[in-house]
């Protein structure tokens, strides 16, 4: 897992932080207290707030976004098995692997105990990306693939698409949208078969990632 400490970078001409003081060109934050005085060094041990918005005039502000990764890539002859045994049934997807994470922790279980996971560390609005390459040997069938928060599909519907996948075929399905979601939210893709007889799929690619953009 790789965790990283949030840093700003501020280059600009003269904007007012908090309480009043003032910090020119090129201060540097270190991820509530202020210490310092205009134009100097300034450290922010946990939180940096700014009241009446930021006005970058010049530069950039760069830093680490809290995020959150898994995925999992096989070869075409060694493409993982994922089984359905019921038709109507969302399955937890499993076999997915630690990713780039910031403000998340990755779990990998079974079906049963929740297959793979992205655990929320911070409240927030999220974008959230999701790709799944399948193939499938035997009787060809409709499928549906969701981002599902807590392992419940009606959870959330924004996070979904639908497919039929034949005998022999190759394809993929993404999925975009936007979360809203809390600390301790548990995020995981789930499939399900539509036809009968359920049949599993072969998985030969699968991403899902997301991305902080706001408060909630």
């Amino acid at each position: 897992m790789k965790n990283k400490t949030l840093y700003l970078i501020i280059t600009l001409l003269c904007v007012t932080l908090v309480s009043g003081a003032t910090y020119i060109a090129n201060s540097y934050i270190n991820v509530d207290t202020i210490n310092g005085d205009t134009g100097t060094t300034v450290t922010v041990d946990d939180t940096l707030n700014v009241s009446n918005g930021l006005n970058v005039i010049d530069g950039n502000i760069t830093g680490n976004l809290i995020h959150g990764e898994m995925w999992n890539y096989s070869s075409n002859a060694t493409a993982w098995s994922f089984s359905m045994g019921s038709v109507d049934v969302y399955y937890n997807l499993t076999g997915l692997e630690e990713g780039e994470l910031n403000g998340f922790t990755h779990t990998s279980n079974n079906q049963q105990n929740g297959g793979s996971t992205l655990t929320v560390h911070v409240d927030g609005i999220y974008q959230v990306k999701a790709a799944v390459s399948t193939e499938l040997s035997g009787q060809s069938g409709i499928y549906s693939f969701a981002v599902v928060k807590n392992h419940d599909v009606s959870s959330d519907r924004s996070c979904y698409a639908r497919r039929t996948v034949s005998n022999g075929n190759v394809g993929s399905i993404s999925m975009t949208c936007i979360m809203d979601l809390s600390a301790g939210d548990l995020i995981s893709i789930q499939i399900e078969d539509e036809a009968n007889p359920a049949n599993g799929l072969e998985i030969h690619t699968a991403n899902l990632n997301l991305v902080r953009i706001g408060e909630t």
